[in-house]
Protein backbone atom coordinates (compact mmCIF):
# COMPACT_ATOMS: atom_id res chain seq x y z
CA UNK A 1 0.00 0.00 0.00
CA UNK A 2 1.38 3.39 -0.93
CA UNK A 3 2.50 5.85 1.94
CA UNK A 4 2.27 9.03 -0.71
CA UNK A 5 0.14 11.45 0.60
CA UNK A 6 -2.75 12.64 -1.37
CA UNK A 7 -2.17 15.68 -3.36
CA UNK A 8 -4.51 18.81 -2.41
CA UNK A 9 -7.13 19.33 -4.62
CA UNK A 10 -6.84 21.47 -7.65
CA UNK A 11 -10.16 24.13 -8.14
CA UNK A 12 -10.86 26.47 -10.77
CA UNK A 13 -13.94 29.48 -10.17
CA UNK A 14 -14.58 31.47 -13.29
CA UNK A 15 -16.34 34.50 -12.15
CA UNK A 16 -14.24 34.81 -8.99
CA UNK A 17 -14.45 38.87 -8.09
CA UNK A 18 -17.92 38.22 -7.49
CA UNK A 19 -19.53 37.04 -4.58
CA UNK A 20 -20.98 33.88 -5.51
CA UNK A 21 -17.26 32.66 -6.90
CA UNK A 22 -14.97 34.35 -3.98
CA UNK A 23 -17.53 32.35 -1.35
CA UNK A 24 -16.67 29.40 -3.16
CA UNK A 25 -13.23 30.11 -3.63
CA UNK A 26 -13.42 30.75 -0.34
CA UNK A 27 -15.11 27.34 0.93
CA UNK A 28 -13.00 25.20 -1.33
CA UNK A 29 -10.23 26.88 0.21
CA UNK A 30 -11.36 25.46 4.29
CA UNK A 31 -10.52 22.10 3.01
CA UNK A 32 -6.49 24.01 1.93
CA UNK A 33 -7.44 23.21 -1.35
CA UNK A 34 -5.54 24.59 -4.53
CA UNK A 35 -7.64 27.78 -5.84
CA UNK A 36 -7.72 29.61 -9.60
CA UNK A 37 -9.21 32.37 -9.48
CA UNK A 38 -10.51 33.21 -13.07
CA UNK A 39 -12.53 36.92 -14.26
CA UNK A 40 -11.65 38.93 -16.65
CA UNK A 41 -9.94 41.49 -14.69
CA UNK A 42 -7.93 43.09 -18.41
CA UNK A 43 -10.83 44.53 -19.68
CA UNK A 44 -12.94 45.37 -16.49
CA UNK A 45 -10.90 47.08 -13.52
CA UNK A 46 -13.75 46.01 -10.75
CA UNK A 47 -13.17 42.44 -11.50
CA UNK A 48 -9.52 43.01 -10.81
CA UNK A 49 -10.13 44.46 -7.63
CA UNK A 50 -12.68 41.38 -6.96
CA UNK A 51 -10.15 38.95 -7.95
CA UNK A 52 -7.35 40.28 -5.45
CA UNK A 53 -9.44 40.65 -2.83
CA UNK A 54 -10.99 36.90 -3.21
CA UNK A 55 -6.58 36.03 -3.34
CA UNK A 56 -6.24 37.65 0.07
CA UNK A 57 -9.81 35.62 1.02
CA UNK A 58 -8.73 31.82 0.16
CA UNK A 59 -4.98 32.22 1.97
CA UNK A 60 -6.23 33.66 4.48
CA UNK A 61 -8.42 31.11 4.88
CA UNK A 62 -6.39 28.11 4.51
CA UNK A 63 -6.18 27.69 0.49
CA UNK A 64 -3.32 28.51 -2.20
CA UNK A 65 -4.72 31.01 -4.57
CA UNK A 66 -3.69 31.42 -8.29
CA UNK A 67 -4.94 34.23 -9.68
CA UNK A 68 -5.59 33.57 -13.50
CA UNK A 69 -7.06 36.82 -15.40
CA UNK A 70 -9.50 35.12 -18.66
CA UNK A 71 -12.38 36.62 -20.81
CA UNK A 72 -14.07 32.91 -20.91
CA UNK A 73 -16.04 34.88 -24.12
CA UNK A 74 -12.47 33.59 -25.45
CA UNK A 75 -12.65 30.05 -26.42
CA UNK A 76 -8.91 30.56 -27.60
CA UNK A 77 -7.82 32.11 -24.54
CA UNK A 78 -9.95 29.60 -22.69
CA UNK A 79 -8.16 26.26 -23.77
CA UNK A 80 -4.81 28.24 -23.39
CA UNK A 81 -6.07 28.87 -19.59
CA UNK A 82 -6.93 25.34 -19.01
CA UNK A 83 -3.64 23.99 -20.39
CA UNK A 84 -1.57 26.22 -18.19
CA UNK A 85 -3.39 25.24 -15.10
CA UNK A 86 -2.75 21.80 -15.85
CA UNK A 87 0.62 22.03 -16.79
CA UNK A 88 1.70 24.59 -13.48
CA UNK A 89 -1.01 24.21 -11.15
CA UNK A 90 -1.72 20.33 -11.75
CA UNK A 91 -4.63 18.01 -12.91
CA UNK A 92 -7.81 19.97 -12.86
CA UNK A 93 -10.54 18.19 -10.39
CA UNK A 94 -13.13 20.21 -10.21
CA UNK A 95 -14.20 23.46 -12.60
CA UNK A 96 -16.94 25.75 -11.14
CA UNK A 97 -18.65 28.30 -13.47
CA UNK A 98 -19.49 31.27 -11.09
CA UNK A 99 -22.35 34.03 -12.55
CA UNK A 100 -20.76 37.54 -12.96
CA UNK A 101 -22.11 39.99 -10.49
CA UNK A 102 -24.72 42.05 -12.56
CA UNK A 103 -25.77 44.18 -9.93
CA UNK A 104 -22.76 46.34 -9.73
CA UNK A 105 -22.54 46.54 -13.69
CA UNK A 106 -26.28 47.56 -14.60
CA UNK A 107 -25.73 51.25 -13.57
CA UNK A 108 -23.40 51.65 -16.75
CA UNK A 109 -25.16 48.67 -18.73
CA UNK A 110 -27.03 49.45 -21.99
CA UNK A 111 -29.84 47.01 -23.74
CA UNK A 112 -26.33 45.94 -26.13
CA UNK A 113 -24.34 45.69 -22.82
CA UNK A 114 -26.66 43.48 -20.61
CA UNK A 115 -27.23 41.36 -24.01
CA UNK A 116 -23.53 40.74 -24.70
CA UNK A 117 -23.19 39.88 -20.99
CA UNK A 118 -26.19 37.32 -21.10
CA UNK A 119 -24.01 35.34 -24.31
CA UNK A 120 -20.92 35.45 -22.69
CA UNK A 121 -22.90 33.96 -19.46
CA UNK A 122 -23.95 31.16 -21.95
CA UNK A 123 -20.74 30.55 -23.78
CA UNK A 124 -18.20 31.23 -21.49
CA UNK A 125 -20.08 28.04 -19.81
CA UNK A 126 -19.71 26.66 -23.04
CA UNK A 127 -16.54 27.12 -23.71
CA UNK A 128 -15.15 26.62 -20.35
CA UNK A 129 -16.63 23.19 -19.72
CA UNK A 130 -15.52 21.73 -23.50
CA UNK A 131 -12.32 22.76 -22.89
CA UNK A 132 -12.05 21.47 -19.32
CA UNK A 133 -13.78 18.45 -20.35
CA UNK A 134 -11.19 16.97 -22.38
CA UNK A 135 -8.59 15.88 -19.79
CA UNK A 136 -11.25 15.50 -17.54
CA UNK A 137 -12.11 12.58 -19.72
CA UNK A 138 -8.67 11.27 -20.39
CA UNK A 139 -8.53 11.05 -16.83
CA UNK A 140 -11.63 9.31 -16.41
CA UNK A 141 -12.26 11.96 -13.14
CA UNK A 142 -12.85 15.29 -12.70
CA UNK A 143 -16.33 17.43 -11.95
CA UNK A 144 -17.90 20.56 -13.83
CA UNK A 145 -20.44 22.27 -11.84
CA UNK A 146 -22.24 24.97 -13.47
CA UNK A 147 -24.11 27.47 -10.88
CA UNK A 148 -27.29 28.71 -12.59
CA UNK A 149 -29.80 31.35 -11.35
CA UNK A 150 -32.66 30.17 -12.65
CA UNK A 151 -34.19 29.59 -9.18
CA UNK A 152 -32.94 33.05 -8.75
CA UNK A 153 -34.61 34.49 -11.57
CA UNK A 154 -36.91 37.18 -9.84
CA UNK A 155 -33.89 38.67 -8.08
CA UNK A 156 -33.45 42.45 -8.89
CA UNK A 157 -29.87 41.72 -9.90
CA UNK A 158 -29.70 38.91 -12.50
CA UNK A 159 -32.31 41.51 -14.79
CA UNK A 160 -34.63 39.87 -16.91
CA UNK A 161 -31.99 37.90 -19.30
CA UNK A 162 -31.06 35.71 -16.31
CA UNK A 163 -33.24 32.99 -16.30
CA UNK A 164 -33.14 32.31 -20.58
CA UNK A 165 -28.97 32.09 -19.97
CA UNK A 166 -30.24 29.73 -16.77
CA UNK A 167 -32.10 27.27 -19.81
CA UNK A 168 -29.35 27.26 -22.33
CA UNK A 169 -27.22 26.49 -19.86
CA UNK A 170 -28.99 23.46 -18.61
CA UNK A 171 -29.85 22.17 -22.45
CA UNK A 172 -26.16 22.26 -22.92
CA UNK A 173 -25.79 20.04 -19.99
CA UNK A 174 -28.30 17.81 -20.76
CA UNK A 175 -26.69 17.08 -24.00
CA UNK A 176 -23.19 16.79 -22.54
CA UNK A 177 -24.97 14.51 -19.92
CA UNK A 178 -25.91 11.86 -22.36
CA UNK A 179 -22.53 12.46 -24.63
CA UNK A 180 -20.90 11.25 -21.29
CA UNK A 181 -23.44 8.18 -20.63
CA UNK A 182 -21.92 7.25 -24.44
CA UNK A 183 -19.02 6.99 -23.30
CA UNK A 184 -19.55 5.25 -19.67
CA UNK A 185 -17.39 8.33 -18.46
CA UNK A 186 -17.14 8.70 -14.80
CA UNK A 187 -16.67 12.37 -15.17
CA UNK A 188 -19.28 14.32 -12.54
CA UNK A 189 -21.44 17.37 -14.15
CA UNK A 190 -24.14 18.88 -11.97
CA UNK A 191 -25.58 21.96 -11.61
CA UNK A 192 -26.43 23.75 -8.58
CA UNK A 193 -29.26 26.56 -8.45
CA UNK A 194 -28.11 30.16 -6.20
CA UNK A 195 -29.54 30.49 -3.14
CA UNK A 196 -30.91 33.89 -3.10
CA UNK A 197 -29.81 36.80 -1.47
CA UNK A 198 -26.74 35.68 0.66
CA UNK A 199 -23.96 33.98 -1.48
CA UNK A 200 -22.38 31.52 1.14
CA UNK A 201 -25.14 29.45 0.80
CA UNK A 202 -24.87 28.62 -3.30
CA UNK A 203 -21.09 28.73 -1.86
CA UNK A 204 -22.02 25.52 1.07
CA UNK A 205 -24.21 23.45 -1.76
CA UNK A 206 -21.28 23.95 -4.47
CA UNK A 207 -19.10 22.26 -2.39
CA UNK A 208 -21.38 20.01 -1.27
CA UNK A 209 -22.26 18.61 -4.47
CA UNK A 210 -18.27 18.24 -5.28
CA UNK A 211 -18.12 15.77 -1.78
CA UNK A 212 -20.93 14.02 -3.30
CA UNK A 213 -18.70 12.51 -6.41
CA UNK A 214 -17.11 9.80 -4.82
CA UNK A 215 -14.43 10.08 -7.85
CA UNK A 216 -13.13 13.95 -6.93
Amino acid sequence: MSTQPRRSRVVAVTGASGRIGRATARAFAASRTRVVLMADRDSRPLEGEGLRRAAEEVRATGGTAVVLPLDVGDPTAVAAAVDRVEAEVGPIDVWVNAPADRAASDGAMGPADRQHLSEVGYLGSVYTTKAVLAPMIERDRGTVVQVSRAEAGRCAEDGPDGPGTARAIEGFHGSLLGELGRLRSRVHLTIVPVTAPEPEGTARAVVAAVDDDPWT
